[in-house]
Order: C-alpha cells, then structure tokens, then sequence
C-alpha cells in the first residue's frame, strides 16, 4: 500500500511541472495534442509552423524536441530551429537540440525564430510528406520527466487541387493599394501575414469576425504578400503595394 500512494504521489508531483509550460504557434493560436498541419506548399513562406514555447511554472524548464518519424521523407531540404538553433538535415528518433535542451526561466519564452517548414516534394512526390514531432520536458540531468505535446507535419500537393481566393473563404480587402493602413473584411475569425518578397514574415496578428484596420505605417514601401488563414484552416494570398 505504501508503494501505491508513493507511486501516485510521485505521478501527481510530475503533472503540473508538464502542464505548466505551453506551446503555441507565432500567433499565440496553442499546439494541440495531436495537432495536424497541413499543406499543399513547399517553403517557409506559405508552410511554417511558428514554435513559441512558455515556462509558466516556477522553476527552469528543460525542453527537447524529437522528430519521431518521417514518411515519404530524406529528412533533409528541410528546416528545423530549436532554442534558435537550426538544422536543415534531421534523422528519426532523434531529439534536438543536439547539444543541450531550450532552457527558460520561470515566465520566460524562447525567441520568435523557432520553427519547423518542409522544402522537399519527397521520395515519391505523387505521396505525402509526413514528419511526427513530440516535445517533451527533461530535468537539469537529461532524466525525462514527460511529453507536453505532439503533433504532425504533413505536405501534400493534392491538397492545392482545390484553389481557395479571398473571397472563397469569406475575406473582402477593399485595396490592393495601400499607404499608412489597409482595410478587409472577414466572416470568420482569421490570421493575418504580411511577407516581403524575400519570404520575411513582418506582420502577424489574430482578427475576429468583421471590418478590421491594419496599420501598414512601419512597412517601407514596395510589394507584400498578405496570407489570410481562416479557423477552419483555408489559405488565401494576394499581392499589395505599399506605396
């Protein structure tokens, strides 16, 4: 009986110390347990998964991510970024960093550059790319102490079978011209990227439903591609000018 309440009490110790830290995309939207993303293109600028990780507890947190498996997959023409630490190769049943875990503070994040994006079409490009990932906590000593989510990467090009437009999935933007703001409308909760040419994310934000402003003072002038990506998960883009 003393070995059952010592095992039980041990396994309540553990559980807040993993629920107290949270991962979300570079929107804030949380990374779901079994989360699935999806896309029909290759490339950060329209498949990157955002990583922000918190540490809402009260001690240091160890962090690790392992890719868990690929499919259809070389694990290379890839890009993932851990605790600003990138590898553009990366091998199954392998966590990274390689080194030493993302270490935060209590109350700290990491940096906005973690991510993961595919750039391979893959070893059959008739068949899609999946990658499972899982992330988990480990003490100062290396000891794993428990997953905190996991979640799946996939690119499928039959996926863009079906082309979406700003007005399929319910955003109306009113110019394409724009100079100190830009207005939309939109019939569903949706984010909002603004992406130089070069492929640089310099805008991101969350709106609900209906007319919203978009400041576009601190943009230099030139051309953007605004990607509108709906609740339910539909991908829209266009080209505005910012004079």
């Amino acid at each position: 009986m003393k070995k059952i309440l010592l095992l039980l009490f041990t396994t309540i110790l553990t559980i807040p110390a993993i629920a107290q830290i949270s991962i979300t995309d570079h929107s804030g939207n949380a990374i779901t347990n079994g989360q699935e993303f999806k896309f029909s293109e290759l490339g950060q600028l329209f498949a990157e998964v955002g990583i922000k990780i918190t540490n809402n507890g009260s001690s240091d947190a160890y962090i690790l991510g392992e890719v868990v498996s690929m499919s259809n997959a070389s694990g290379s023409n890839l890009q993932f970024c851990l605790a600003e630490v990138c590898y553009a190769t990366i091998t199954s049943a392998t966590s990274y960093p390689l080194t030493t875990p993302l270490t935060l503070a209590p109350g700290e994040s990491n940096g906005d550059y973690d991510h993961f994006f595919n750039n391979y079409d893959g070893n059959d490009p008739s068949q899609p790319v999946v990658y499972e990932f899982r992330f988990y906590e480990v003490d100062a000593s290396g000891n794993e102490l428990g997953d905190i989510v996991s979640f799946s990467y996939t690119y499928d090009k039959t996926l863009s079978t079906k082309k979406y437009n700003l007005e399929n999935i319910g955003i109306t933007v009113y110019s394409s011209m724009v100079s100190d703001q830009f207005k939309f409308n939109t019939e569903e909760s949706t984010t909002l990227k603004i992406y130089s040419l070069t492929g640089k994310k310099v805008y991101e934000r969350n709106f609900n439903n209906g007319e919203q402003v978009v400041s576009t003072s601190k943009l230099s002038s030139g051309i953007y591609i605004i990607e509108f990506v709906t609740e339910k998960g539909y991908r829209a883009a266009k080209k505005i000018v910012k004079k």
